[in-house]
């Protein structure tokens, strides 16, 4: 367990993946800041029970301005050794039917999210010779997923991301993970179609899908694991076996 008052900073604060990945950096000593777009509600709730733990800032992860005033006033609170990726988007359709606008929209939050947080906070970082940055990325980055042609795109290319900066990072210990969640009961999957649900849970060896609580002790392997970078930790229930 971390005993330092060392800082993090997890993005997609009001979702259920980084509602969860916070509450347990908070239980193991971090000092964390919860980035949030929209749902301020959720985000001040879970920081109230949190307590002097935990402050939440409102970021665009698109804009690379906002993420900057994210990730200084996150290292001003308290030095960064812990960036997680959790924000993200979903939108589902035929690839035919999907115009130019919809796949920008996917890869300006999946991609270009993850890229504007990764420039802005792994120089912070590298100063220190220390520290993780976990992106969170989606078992559909690796295997099929129909009607999700964007998604799994965008996802891909965040796990290609990872790799290649966990390489140059190694140098000076700044490590570097992908996260690549299945199915995961959220308001993001809260509106799948029922016939694309079950054929999906049909497909998970568990049959069941994941909590975000799950999600988060695969963060929690990567602090501890500190030998471990440039890799992709599936947590899918076996989807992509």
């Amino acid at each position: 367990m971390t005993t330092e008052r060392l800082g993090a900073v997890v993005t997609g604060g009001s979702g259920a993946i980084g509602g969860a990945v916070a509450r347990l950096l908070v239980d193991r000593g971090y000092r964390v800041t919860l980035a949030y777009s929209t749902g301020e509600s959720r985000a001040k709730q879970l920081a109230a029970a949190l307590g002097n733990s935990c402050q939440i800032q409102q970021a665009d992860i698109t804009d690379a301005d906002d993420v900057g005033r994210l990730v200084n006033a996150a290292n001003e609170w308290a030095p960064l050794d812990v960036v997680v990726n959790c924000a993200g988007a979903v939108n589902s359709g035929l690839l035919v039917r999907q115009g130019p606008d919809e796949w920008r929209r996917l890869i300006d939050v999946n991609l270009f999210g993850t890229y504007n947080m990764c420039r802005a906070a792994v120089p912070l970082l590298l100063r220190g010779r220390a520290g993780l940055v976990v992106n969170v990325a989606s078992a559909a980055g690796l295997v099929a997923s129909p009607r999700q042609t964007s998604y799994s795109a965008s996802k891909a290319a965040v796990i290609a991301l990872t790799r290649s900066l966990a390489v140059e990072c190694a140098a000076r210990n700044v490590r570097v993970n992908a996260l690549a969640p299945g199915l995961v009961d959220s308001a993001m999957t809260s509106d799948m179609p029922a016939r694309v649900r079950t054929a999906l849970l049909d497909r998970i060896p568990l049959h069941r899908p994941g909590t975000a609580e799950e999600m988060a002790t695969a963060v929690g392997f990567f602090v501890d694991c500190t030998y471990m970078t440039g890799q992709v930790v599936v947590v899918d229930g076996g989807l992509s076996a």
